[in-house]
């Protein structure tokens, strides 16, 4: 059985009023293990509203946080009690996103926003790939 979670040490910093990193970064597991999508900003005083999409998800988000919590009301019944961010780690700028119990439906792109008061917006796309075992 290959590794059950994988952890991208990239990190992306964008200072673009409104910038995407156009490649997605890729990502591989196991099915039925734990992975951990990266997304990061520069440390602000202020947390962005972090908005976590996949591009073929017909209904709801994969996660979303803003006002400094996790808002559950637009969550896609396919990924609840599924996923997570490292909330402690925010503050340094890390928006990583933890899935478990990966599905083989879960494969696909996915996209961070990040979004502040200002209008400033970062997105950054990472592919994730399923291997069945």
């Amino acid at each position: 059985m290959g590794p059950r979670a994988l952890l991208l040490a990239a990190v992306l910093f964008c200072s673009a009023e409104s910038s995407v990193h156009v490649s997605p970064e890729k990502v591989n597991v196991s099915a039925g293990g734990v992975v951990i999508l990266p997304c990061s900003f520069p440390p602000k005083d202020v947390f962005p509203t972090v908005e976590w999409s996949k591009t073929d998800l017909k209904k709801g988000l994969v996660f979303l946080f803003r006002d400094n919590r996790e808002d559950l009301e637009m969550k896609s019944p396919l990924y609840v009690n599924r996923t997570n961010l490292f909330l402690e780690h925010l503050k340094s700028g890390n928006a990583s996103l933890r899935i478990s119990n990966v599905q083989p439906a879960d494969a696909g792109t996915y996209r961070c926003m990040r979004m502040w008061n200002n209008g400033q917006q970062n997105i950054t796309k990472v592919e994730l790939f399923v291997e069945m075992y």
